[in-house]
């Protein structure tokens, strides 16, 4: 994903957006490890092609503590602390610098409410074979809904309620 299509995912969605780090984030100099979750909350053009994309992490907390890789040294030299026992923020705000050339691929985009919808099409698809002659136009017309739950979240994220509306 390109800077400018992140950029207008956070205008659109109008809250800030789930994220999971890939393993790309430890080829930087960021104190995330790979498979923390956070919320990217706001991207600033900082001058130079460079843009610096703002994480809470707070929300996450627990989880990442059981992901985050013992790449701290204690006194005696051994690697054996991490992030969260030498240097988390308080607040769980992080920052890291992307050039806007860069194809992002530090972290995926996930949403925790967005889980909802797609279990809504996982519930729905077997009901989808009951309306159609044959297997084919059931698969066609699931394969659709899918791609079409795919772009909406995107774009808008559906509670509960909305989804009940479909």
């Amino acid at each position: 994903m390109h800077i400018k299509e992140l950029i207008k995912m956070i205008k659109d969605n109008g809250e800030p957006i789930a994220v999971q780090f890939t393993d790309k984030i430890d080829d930087g100099e960021n104190y995330q490890n790979e498979k923390m979750k956070a919320y990217l909350t706001s991207i600033s053009y900082v001058g130079a092609g460079c843009y610096r994309l703002d994480f809470s992490m707070n929300e996450f907390l627990e989880f990442n503590k059981t992901v985050a890789k013992s790449d701290f040294y204690d006194d005696n030299h051994n690697p054996c602390l991490t992030w969260f026992d030498k240097c988390y923020p308080e607040n769980g705000k992080v920052s890291t610098y992307i050039d806007e050339d860069y194809d992002i691929d530090i972290f995926t985009i996930i949403n925790e409410k967005s889980k909802v919808l797609l279990n809504y099409y996982s519930a729905i698809t077997y009901e989808c074979f009951k309306f159609f002659d044959t297997e084919y136009d059931a698969k066609a017309f699931c394969e659709k809904f899918k791609e079409t739950v795919f772009v909406i979240n995107a774009y808008k994220v559906f509670d509960k309620h909305e989804i009940k509306l479909l």
